[in-house]
């Protein structure tokens, strides 16, 4: 998991820093031509490079997943839920941040906050990967949601250190459960039901990035702190969910 969690933390760090440089340079619309044209080198690079399955082979060894029993498992479901809330947060986050850092640094200065804020989640998620890989999950998801309920939090205070502070800290506890979910949930599938049970997990964190991007922007036009309200109240959520997150041994490739 820490291995996966530094590919992505990278490219989260070329993302929040490089965006704020390229908006100097070329326009919205030009960036997200550039965001397709990078999709769609992935899309070459696995229709060439990745291996194809045998087709016969995979539709004889095809298993039906059991859905009900599936959202059922409580596991599952504290893995899904806490998903949701740290999609919901993440946009949320990046909905508010550059409306409080237009009005100190400018959008154009973002990168103070989001390069120093990305590197130190990047080693906090490598360290809590591997406390994860040694048993310590609950533990790990534990500290990271309070680290987003802190960094949540420091937003109430508008001025570049509180920001700064606060996006840190969420940082590490967004980039550290981003890493450890995904790869739990693997673990309660079998390699034949593995991407279904996945796609499940994975539209249920697009749900919550909807729902934090539409109504934060609804609290937002409401009163500029309801969002940050939410964040705090939907954290405290995401810490009651994970005090306990145990395997057992009907959970693992359980479906």
């Amino acid at each position: 998991m820490s291995i996966v969690g530094m590919f992505s933390g990278s490219a989260a760090v070329i993302g929040f820093v490089g965006g704020p440089f390229l908006y100097n340079i070329i326009s919205v619309s030009k960036m997200f031509a550039g965001c397709s044209v990078l999709v769609f080198l992935s899309w070459i690079y696995i229709v060439i490079f990745i291996k194809k399955d045998n087709v016969k082979k995979t539709h004889e060894e095809k298993s039906k997943v059991d859905y009900i029993g599936l959202l059922k498992n409580k596991l599952f479901t504290k893995l899904s839920v806490s998903g949701f809330i740290i999609s919901y947060t993440m946009v949320s986050i990046f909905y508010i941040i550059p409306q409080l850092l237009e009005k100190s640094v400018g959008v154009a200065s973002m990168w103070k906050v989001f390069l120093p804020a990305t590197l130190i989640g990047i080693i906090v998620m490598s360290i809590f990967s591997k406390r994860a890989d040694r048993g310590k999950l609950s533990q790990a998801a534990l500290i990271s949601f309070i680290s987003i309920l802190i960094g949540g939090a420091c937003l109430f205070f508008t001025n570049f250190y509180s920001i700064l502070l606060g996006t840190t800290i969420f940082m590490a506890g967004y980039m550290s459960l981003n890493a450890l979910l995904p790869g739990n949930v693997t673990k309660l599938s079998t390699k034949n039901t593995r991407g279904t049970i996945t796609g499940v997990y994975n539209t249920i964190q697009f749900v919550g990035s909807f729902v934090g991007g539409s109504l934060t922007g609804l609290l937002w036009g409401i009163n500029n702190h309801l969002p940050t309200v939410f964040i705090i109240m939907i954290s405290i959520l995401g810490c009651i969910i994970v005090r306990k997150l145990e395997f057992t041994d009907n959970d693992v490739s359980a479906y």
